[in-house]
């Protein structure tokens, strides 16, 4: 089993952070639109789930915390097992 991975490291949640950022300051602001010459939050909605699957089918580690880390394992370099 991979283990899991921080959420910082997850492109799933950058996406999701950089689109929430961005239609916020949006809607605040109204500086995005006249620059996009779609309805900006008809795109977002439609394209946030897609990118969303697509990341999902990229994604191999989960993402959270590790409740019992294993132990650190000690690994030995040719030559400089005992005896040799």
């Amino acid at each position: 089993m991979t283990p899991p991975k921080k959420r910082r490291h997850s492109k799933t949640y950058w996406v999701n952070g950089v689109t929430l950022l961005l239609t916020a300051a949006e809607a605040q602001f109204h500086i995005l639109q006249p620059l996009v010459p779609v309805n900006l939050f008809l795109v977002v909605t439609f394209a946030l789930p897609i990118v969303n699957m697509w990341l999902r089918e990229l994604t191999v580690a989960p993402v959270g915390r590790i409740k019992n880390p294993p132990p650190p394992t000690l690994t030995t370099h040719e030559g400089s097992e005992p005896g040799a």
